[in-house]
């Protein structure tokens, strides 16, 4: 019998079965472009991963037909202007 567990965030999801975990960057509508709240759920899913009991290999996908567009530049325009980001 298959072990599975499964995690979602708004970002990132994360689904373990038989030791291997698919965690897919969750935004396609941005073709999986990066930005602070992304990169966030992305350490949290390693965080959690890090202490998975009987974990063999991790594999990072995109949701949608894009893998991942980059960074999300609007999403980083405030530290251009010496500003600062926040995470919602």
């Amino acid at each position: 019998m298959a072990d599975s567990t499964a995690e979602t965030t708004q970002r990132v999801t994360v689904d373990v079965q038989d030791g291997v975990a698919d965690v897919r960057l969750n935004r396609p509508d941005k073709r999986n472009a990066l930005d602070p709240a992304m990169f966030e759920a992305l350490v949290s899913a390693g965080e959690r991963l890090k202490s998975e009991s009987g974990l063999r290999a991790v594999v990072l996908s995109g949701e949608g037909p894009d893998f991942c567009a980059g960074l999300d530049f609007s999403a980083f325009q405030a530290m251009g202007q010496g500003g600062r980001i926040s995470v919602p």
